[in-house]
């Protein structure tokens, strides 16, 4: 069971992030390649950093909007690093041959609760900082 969910957890990390990546590049009047982060969730959450601040200096993001990013930052972070340290490459839960310890014990609870809050940062910043405004 743990398998199929830390799978189903770090995709929809690794999407949210491209996601949010993409409309805050449209934003900011560039283009966003996502096949050229492939799967790491390092990457992602940088540059994910890099495009917010963009967006702020150019005066597309309010202070207090930037405030609320930085705090839900530093929480999505905890659960960046967390699934990066079982899976770096996003193969470990997705291939029967992968390279991991089958009697590795992972603490579900604790790595959900690390989901759910990223998941609000990527979930949530096109809309805060379109006001709701954005166009999927």
């Amino acid at each position: 069971v743990a398998m199929p969910l830390l799978l189903l957890m770090r995709h929809s990390m690794e999407l949210g992030y491209k996601f949010t990546i993409t409309k805050i590049c449209q934003l900011n009047g560039t283009e966003y390649k996502p096949k050229s982060d492939r799967h790491s969730l390092n990457k992602l959450h940088t540059r994910l950093r890099e495009e917010f601040d963009k967006l702020w200096h150019s005066g597309g993001v309010s202070d207090n909007k930037k405030d609320g990013f930085d705090e839900y930052y530093e929480l999505t972070e905890a659960a960046m690093v967390r699934f990066d340290e079982l899976d770096p490459a996003g193969e470990n839960f997705r291939y029967p041959e992968a390279d991991f310890d089958p009697n590795k014990k992972v603490n579900l609870l604790e790595v959900k609760n690390k989901f759910d809050e990223a998941m609000t940062l990527l979930t949530f910043t096109v809309d805060v900082i379109t006001d709701g405004m954005h166009s999927c």
